[in-house]
């Protein structure tokens, strides 16, 4: 089973590998001048949605019950962005996501995505998500249940849509 955190896969520790002792000589310095200093690399920037893939989007949407809008902020632009969102990092309630998967993947491969998430204040909830899944093709009993939702995800590049299940767990303290 691998464990992850966040959204980041999770790696084995590399093998190590022998020291070369040996005293390497320096290159010579080459010296950048601010004319010839590299610029920094951009983000490329995601292609819009076709019009086909738009009419796609908001047929699914009118099948879901939510719809998120993700998005990567690169490092150095993260507190621009927080700040012209109005969002108070004060205020914000951390989460801990746990994604679990075999480590060939093969529930990602299947559509399948499985997480364990924390909250702050103790609270924490499981939940297993199937995608893509077209709405119109879900048990409208299904659909009643508080535990289920089918949700769009929209982000840079791409778009799903997914039906999943939620649970709360229960949380357990260590004293120590």
């Amino acid at each position: 089973m691998t464990i992850e955190t966040d959204t980041k896969t999770a790696k084995r520790a590399a093998s190590a590998k022998p020291v070369n002792t040996a005293k390497a000589t320096a290159a010579p310095r080459k010296i950048l001048t601010p004319r010839k200093a590299a610029k920094a690399a951009q983000p490329a920037l995601a292609k819009p949605f076709t019009g086909e893939e738009m009419s796609e989007i908001f047929r699914l949407i009118k099948g879901a019950t939510s719809v998120e809008l993700k998005l990567s902020v690169p490092l150095t632009d993260q507190r621009a962005t927080i700040k012209s969102i109005g969002l108070d990092p004060v205020e914000a309630q951390p989460r801990q996501a746990f994604f679990f998967d075999t480590p060939d993947l093969a529930l990602n491969r299947a559509g399948v995505v499985v997480r364990a998430r924390r909250i702050q204040g103790g609270d924490a909830d499981t939940v297993v998500k199937l995608r893509p899944v077209d709405p119109s093709t879900i048990d409208p009993d299904l659909r009643r249940s508080a535990a289920f939702k089918i949700e769009v995800d929209a982000m840079p590049g791409g778009f799903v849509c997914s039906a999943s299940f939620k649970a709360f767990a229960p949380t357990r303290r260590c004293s120590m």
